[in-house]
């Protein structure tokens, strides 16, 4: 699995998402309903959704994160938090690719797996998928929050290491490709379409 290495500019995003609660909480409450109680994160970087999956008290909840750089951070805000908080969750930080980690996950019943502003870093998101298909349950759902639209990608999408913007249409099909069966997908924020054209253009 090939991706962008880390570089500054996205270290520096990672940290400004540290303050955006509510613009995580949306995205969750989005996938709510589908948020079970053994958990990976994939792309955790420092663990602002990690602490919010954190909240709900999973099982399990396994955060993945490969940048080393980043790693530390996540593995000690998350310790912290949980601690603080008294939580009794199984938390699982592991320094790694998901293609690292299938053998593990094989063995852990996992009913969720969530890609939050991660797939579109991936070069191989086909084979991205495929390896989800393989660490998750029968009855497990995927989530997945990318940037839409491939007409609007720009500067912004490459200087933080972006690949591509996706199409509902073709985001589907590398799903079934991968052998999932589709539950919902949509658009969200439109009206923040031409804004953004005109910022990074």
């Amino acid at each position: 699995m090939d991706s962008h290495e880390l570089d500054l500019n996205t270290i520096e995003t990672l940290e400004a998402m540290e303050y955006a609660p509510y613009y995580h909480q949306w995205i969750l409450d989005e996938f709510s309903k589908y948020i079970g109680k053994t958990i990976v994160e994939v792309g955790s970087g420092s663990g602002s959704i990690s602490k919010k999956l954190l909240e709900s008290n999973p099982s399990k909840l396994f955060c993945i994160e490969p940048s080393e750089m980043v790693f530390e951070k996540l593995s000690s805000n998350l310790e912290s938090f949980k601690s603080k908080e008294n939580l009794t969750t199984g938390l699982n930080p592991l320094n790694c690719y998901l293609s690292d980690a299938v053998d593990t996950l094989k063995n852990e019943k996992v009913d969720t797996m969530i890609y939050i502003n991660v797939l579109e870093h991936i070069d191989d998101d086909e084979g991205e998928l495929k390896i989800m298909h393989d660490c998750i349950s029968s009855n497990g759902h995927i989530l997945i929050f990318v940037p839409a639209l491939q007409w609007i990608y720009g500067t912004h999408d490459k200087n933080v290491g972006h690949f591509r913007r996706y199409y509902k249409k073709d985001l589907r099909q590398k799903i079934e490709k991968a052998g999932f069966e589709v539950v919902s997908i949509k658009y969200f924020d439109l009206m923040g379409i031409l804004p953004w054209w005109v910022e990074w253009h």
